[in-house]
């Protein structure tokens, strides 16, 4: 099977590396057909010149996908891909192909109904995204996140307690992880550690027309203002390469997924976390429970303290939450396994 990845999402996005590792561990040859918009965007390019920019991309996509993509059978949008759906579907309409579109983080389009498939990462979210955009539940498929982290064998262990708090947090659990700060003291270490975001290297060839346009547009735009709260001295600000040893250097990771809801969807971090075969902290919800059958430390927001209390002490439980936890991504969450279970339902739309 041949799948063109196509239109203007996110390059850098994990989820959109996943999911093409995913099927090429399976062996399904992934084609991109992909052109920067989000860059520009983010620089803060007002409407008309991103309608400019809109147009350039989608005369460059037409030409990528006519002559470069060659022969394939399914078209995915990646993330986030809702802008694309419409041109997508005068494209596929030509070829007459099937389009699948990746709803992570969410949608909030319509037009989501027009296309064959719509991926999610739990059933939680299948629910909420059909109940408001009135598609029927058949349309969805669960493909959770997985890692492209993986560690075997157990770790050397670390003898500070060291509680290193991962993913998306609103001003609500911050203040509840600075409470907790404070009541544990100095008996555990406790670090917020966030990640620096890795900007999106479309632009591999600095001498092309894409390169240019940037290059002037960013020249003419007003310096923007320095991101409030980027300096916080509660945080531990890391490159991406560094996650993993973070994670690594932990007892217990505390993971929360603030924007995208706990409730509806799961932190990438989890996974991350599991893959690497350490203690999952994580808020307990229908979402959490239904995806971490075992090996996952669930609590509740009033009750956090003792339960970190008392895990300071049981140092076999945590071992056991290790193993139990790595098992489960061995079982349900590597990359060979999402995998299989996009390609199954990639193979069912010819049926």
């Amino acid at each position: 099977m041949r799948v063109c990845y196509f239109g203007t999402y996110e390059s850098e996005d994990s989820r959109n590396i996943l999911l093409m590792k995913a099927l090429e561990e399976n062996n399904v040859q992934v084609i991109p057909a992909h052109m920067s918009y989000w860059k520009f965007k983010r620089a803060g390019v007002n409407k008309y010149l991103l309608f400019l920019i809109n147009s350039f991309n989608n005369l460059k996509l037409f030409y990528k996908y006519f002559f470069k993509v060659g022969k394939h059978d399914l078209i995915v949008l990646g993330s986030p891909g809702e802008k694309d759906i419409n041109f997508a579907r005068f494209l596929a309409f030509i070829k007459r192909k099937k389009i699948i579109l990746d709803t992570y983080p969410s949608i909030s389009s319509k037009d989501a109904k027009k296309v064959d498939l719509l991926l999610v990462d739990t059933p939680q979210k299948a629910e909420y995204l059909s109940k408001k955009l009135n598609i029927g539940l058949n349309k969805f498929k669960v493909i959770p996140f997985s890692s492209k982290f993986f560690e075997k064998n157990e770790q050397k262990e670390n003898k500070k307690f060291i509680i290193n708090v991962l993913g998306d947090i609103t001003n609500q659990n911050l203040d509840l992880i600075l409470q907790t700060k404070k009541a544990i003291g100095e008996t555990m270490e406790l670090n917020l550690i966030k990640v620096n975001p890795k900007k999106e290297s479309q632009i591999k060839n600095k001498k092309s027309l894409v390169a240019f346009i940037f290059k002037i547009i960013k020249r003419l735009l007003p310096k923007k203002k320095e991101i409030i709260g980027s300096k916080d001295p509660n945080y531990k600000f890391i490159e991406e390469e560094q996650l993993k040893d973070i994670i690594l250097s932990s007892k217990i990771c505390w993971v929360f997924d603030d924007l995208n809801d706990l409730e509806k969807s799961l932190p990438k971090e989890a996974f991350q976390v599991l893959s690497l075969n350490k203690p999952l902290l994580i808020e307990e919800t229908d979402a959490t429970k239904e995806a971490f059958s075992k090996g996952v430390i669930f609590y509740k927001k009033d009750s956090i303290i003792k339960v970190l209390q008392k895990l300071k002490n049981d140092t076999y439980y945590l071992k056991q939450v290790s193993k139990n936890g790595h098992d489960l991504f061995e079982e349900k969450y590597n990359l060979k396994k999402v995998g299989k279970e996009f390609v199954e339902a990639l193979e069912k739309l010819f049926v």
